[in-house]
């Protein structure tokens, strides 16, 4: 079994209750993740120290980035929406 050596890069204060589906996203250089619980949607950019987060409607399931698209698809648990986060607008 090869070992991998990890090293802590950042903490970042956010006192999350259930914080899961944590993805790094290249393109934009960010780690993106939620809080189950408190149903936010959370994305922070290490080089610039920016933390953004987006309170949803309901509790996120998952959530996935569509290839060549600003979109996220965002799985709740009554329905699944296409969802543009800069202006906090459902749609789908």
């Amino acid at each position: 079994m090869k070992q991998m050596d990890c090293q802590l890069i950042a903490t970042v204060s956010v006192a999350n209750t259930l914080g899961e589906g944590i993805i790094w996203h290249a393109a934009d250089k960010a780690v993106w993740w939620t809080d189950i619980q408190q149903s936010v949607l959370y994305r922070y950019n290490p080089e610039s120290e920016v933390l953004q987060q987006w309170q949803m409607p309901e509790r996120v399931g998952c959530f996935a980035f569509i290839e060549n698209d600003s979109r996220l698809m965002v799985a709740f648990a009554a329905a699944s929406h296409c969802m543009t986060l800069r202006a906090s607008n459902l749609s789908g």
